[in-house]
């Protein structure tokens, strides 16, 4: 909603999929925040609707590629920073259950995939890449709601 909000009034912002180490005590619990845009700093910077102002939220959230786990998190910041933002329990290619990822060639795309999402906007034309092919990253047509534990029509094809 946050990501909205500020797009709406003209400032660049893009949802991020993580874990945040403020809400549990010596547990990093799946979680969504914003990157903004600072023209003053010339980067992204983190925000988190969910805090007030004492909390750091340096120091208590990872994205999955800062954190190096969790394969469906990652497969969402992916399509996040792609601009397909999606919700938190949609379910594609590669996080589709703990049995998906097997190969070598899948650790090393994941691999790649994080190393991606941590390299900034210089890596952008090579992530939308890497999300808009085959095998695990490409948002398709039908997905699977955790949630409502059907498959969805999102009426177009991410592709």
């Amino acid at each position: 909603m946050l990501c909205a909000l500020l797009r709406e009034r003209g400032t660049p912002a893009r949802a991020r999929c993580g874990f945040g180490a403020y809400f549990e005590p010596g547990r990093f619990v799946d979680h969504w925040v914003c990157e903004v845009w600072d023209a003053e700093r010339d980067s992204w910077r983190l925000v988190d609707a969910q805090l007030d102002a004492r909390t750091p939220l340096a120091s208590g959230f990872a994205t999955c590629g800062d954190s190096g786990s969790c394969a469906a998190n990652l497969a969402r910041d992916v399509a996040s920073l792609s601009k397909r933002e999606l919700l938190p329990w949609d379910v594609w290619g590669m996080m589709a259950g703990p049995e998906a990822v097997e190969t070598a060639d899948e650790l090393a795309l994941l691999d790649c995939a994080a190393e991606l999402t941590r390299s900034g906007d210089a890596a952008y034309a090579e992530l939308r890449k890497l999300h808009d092919e085959p095998p695990g990253f490409r948002v398709p047509r039908n997905i699977f709601s955790a949630v409502q534990q059907t498959p969805v029509d999102l009426g177009a094809d991410f592709s």
